[in-house]
């Protein structure tokens, strides 16, 4: 039985693994503000909040920003539409309580 638990620890750690990789991914897609990578990211079921990536982030004690974030403050105005229109959290506020309606 032990050994069934442990196997279900490993299949969730690669599946967290694989959702931490995209999602690292968007925000550097977002970085790189290439439109076409969040699109495709978006459209295959990463999450326009990159929780997870940043649940890493935030347990290392690192600063973190949400695509939207990024989006705002680099004056992405394309992709900061479609990352709201993808369902992204607007109301998200920085680790240092900075609104991205400020940005």
């Amino acid at each position: 039985m032990a050994e069934t638990s442990n196997r279900k620890y490993e299949i969730s750690d690669k599946i967290v693994s694989k959702e931490v990789t995209n999602e690292r991914n968007l925000i550097e897609s977002v970085l790189e503000n290439n439109f076409q990578d969040v699109v495709s990211l978006l459209d295959s079921g990463v999450s326009p909040d990159a929780h997870e990536y940043n649940k890493q982030l935030f347990y290392k004690l690192e600063n973190y920003l949400t695509p939207l974030h990024h989006a705002v403050l680099h004056g992405y105005s394309d992709l900061v539409k479609l990352l709201i229109e993808k369902g992204g959290q607007y109301e998200t506020r920085h680790n240092n309580l900075i609104s991205i309606l400020l940005g």
